[in-house]
């Protein structure tokens, strides 16, 4: 890892950070427009075009169900208390219910509803990740989402692998489709004959998935465009044992992907070399900031991490004040795996900076709401200036005469 100095590291790759997924936009294109021109022939081209042979389209539901008997019994279990401390957790937010809000002399119901049917990506294909079946079905089912669409790619047999399938049961999805890449983020946002149309796409994927994500944005909603994995570790004065623990974690974030983030930050010189030392088999940075902790939350603010991890002394004090930041994880008991796998959020989160604008997945992203309002002749009169006279502002004289047409009404005459 680089030892970079704190404006430095602000300067140099705080502002430089591009996503992978915007070369490869023309590529995407061709893949969306061929699988809504020919839909299910097309999505079965591309998997053969990139080198996968599902066995089938849709997964038989005899075979889901039969994924939970094909996985050790000490995974199952795994999989089962991951999804109650998840489910747990999604259930007791405080997300937004339909009411009544008075404004003025009236009332306007403002109505919540979940979304109608979501598609769910799960990567998959040469690995297989359980976890994010449980992090993007389970808090879409708590919201109450009437249709959990699931498209995650075959493995070498043809078929998405068995932990998959068993964290599906877990689930309960409704129907998990055998493909991936771009062609499966186009059919589950055009439709094709087999895979229906959805209303939001989420979850993770490689450049290709984000890319077509940001192609079907507007046809269907989406969670967000997705770069490589980032780890952002804060570490005050901590002994060799639990720095040690986060040089592990450092090296499991790289895990995910070559092109992972991994960053260290400390106010220790000390701890400064001593990483330099003992990281050589991690790419990142070790980010010194000579001025202390306003230094290190300036750092933090700046790089915006998809996960933080504060480790000494003032970890406690440090969570307090940090802002941008998809997931923060306090104190050594509480490593980014956790996080990954069964401590209750979601892992789906923002990621390269825009952890300053955009959230984790959660139940009420798979919410809805409208508004429904009753204005009664007397409340209506009572505001026919004021609609009258904003709308001349804009020029809008249709608007205004809208509301001129109706001034007899409102004093009681006509209507």
């Amino acid at each position: 890892m680089e030892v970079i100095s704190a404006p430095e590291f602000i300067r140099r790759v705080c502002s430089s950070r591009q996503p992978t997924w915007v070369q490869i936009g023309e590529t995407v294109k061709r893949i969306i427009a061929a699988v809504k021109e020919k839909g299910d022939a097309a999505v079965l081209q591309f998997e053969a075009e990139f080198g996968f042979a599902p066995k089938w389209l849709r997964v038989p539901a005899d075979e889901i169900k039969g994924a939970a008997s094909r996985v050790p019994a000490e995974l199952r279990k795994a999989l089962r208390i991951a999804a109650e401390r998840i489910r747990e957790y999604h259930e007791s937010l405080p997300v937004p219910r339909s009411c009544d809000v008075k404004v003025g002399e009236g009332r306007i119901r403002f109505t919540v509803e979940p979304l109608e049917k979501v598609g769910v990506y799960v990567p998959g294909g040469r690995a297989s990740y359980p976890s994010t079946m449980l992090m993007t079905a389970i808090p879409a089912r708590v919201a109450g989402v009437k249709e959990i669409v699931v498209c995650t790619p075959p493995g070498p047999d043809g078929i998405p692998a068995a932990a998959t399938l068993a964290a599906a049961v877990e689930c309960g999805v409704d129907s998990i489709f055998c493909c991936g890449g771009a062609q499966a983020i186009a059919a589950m946002a055009y439709g094709t004959e087999t895979i229906p149309k959805v209303n939001k796409i989420v979850g993770p994927g490689n450049a290709f998935v984000t890319a077509a994500k940001k192609e079907v944005y507007g046809v269907v909603d989406i969670d967000g465009l997705a770069g490589p994995s980032e780890l952002m570790v804060a570490i005050g004065n901590v002994g060799d044992r639990v720095l040690g623990w986060a040089l592990e974690d450092l090296r499991a974030q790289a895990e995910h992907d070559p092109q992972a983030v991994c960053v260290a930050v400390t106010t220790s010189h000390a701890i400064a070399e001593k990483l330099s030392e003992l990281s050589g088999d991690v790419n990142g940075y070790i980010v010194f900031c000579e001025t202390g902790w306003t230094q290190g939350l300036e750092v933090i603010e700046h790089f915006a991490p998809e996960h933080l991890e504060l480790l000494g002394e003032d970890a406690k004090h440090l969570a307090g004040k940090v802002r941008s930041a998809g997931a923060v994880l306090v104190g050594p008991f509480s490593p980014v795996a956790a996080g990954d796998y069964m401590a209750g959020p979601s892992h789906v989160l923002p990621t390269g900076g825009s952890a300053r604008s955009f959230s984790g997945l959660w139940t009420g992203s798979f919410l809805r709401s409208h508004s429904v309002m009753e204005l009664t002749r007397q409340e209506l009169g009572q505001l026919l200036g004021v609609g009258e006279t904003l709308a001349v502002a804009e020029g809008l004289r249709a608007h205004a005469r809208s509301f001129t047409v109706r001034r007899d009404s409102s004093r009681g005459d006509g209507l």
